[in-house]
Formats: C-alpha cells, structure tokens, sequence
C-alpha cells in the first residue's frame, strides 16, 4: 500500500494524505510506525526514502522505495529460549546481513 501510493490495481484505496502521514519523518526520524532513519537502523546506509520496523520477537521489515522492494525477515528469537546472561539472541547482526545481502543483490 505504501509502495503503490495508496492505490490497489491503479485505484485510490488509501488518500494520499494518509501516505505522506504515515511517510513523514518527524524529529525523532520516525514516521507514523515506521523508522526512517537509515543510518540508525538495521537498513544501514538505504536509499533515502527507505523506511523499515523491527518486531520483539526479531521480526523486521525494510522497504526501500527507490527499487520497489520490501525485505521482510520473519524469526523467533524467543524460541531458543533466554542465553546465560538472561536476555534473548540480539538478532541485528541477521537483520543487518540479510538487509545487506539483498541490496547487493539489486545492485548488480
């Protein structure tokens, strides 16, 4: 939907005004759900525009605009249970490789 602009099969779903909402970065480089700072990130060094979101269990997503693309990673660090020091597997190392590993790819 926010790729598309709002629309759905070329026709208006969402007003636009509700996209740039959701788009638009505030102080804190966030939108509305949306991290859009990519230098804070685990979409390190995206195309300007991109915008992603991480989940408690490790789940994220990045879109990146400029190539039409989302990155969705789907995992549950919960399931291994807690390590040693009592706190689960910290998963932005993964995030940050696959982020990367795609932007490689589409740049080729």
């Amino acid at each position: 939907m926010l790729l598309s602009h709002g629309q759905v099969a070329g026709k208006p779903f969402v007003s636009a005004a509700t996209i740039e909402a959701f788009l638009s970065m505030d102080t804190f480089k966030n939108g509305l759900g949306w991290m859009m700072d990519p230098e804070n990130a685990f979409m390190k060094n995206a195309p300007k525009g991109s915008f992603g979101h991480t989940g408690f269990t490790g789940t994220s997503i990045a879109v990146v605009p400029s190539h039409h693309l989302s990155v969705i990673l789907l995992v549950n660090r919960q399931q291994m249970g807690l390590l040693p020091s009592q706190t689960y597997y910290n998963v932005s190392p993964l995030r940050q490789k696959v982020f990367e590993a795609v932007m490689k790819w589409v740049s080729l």
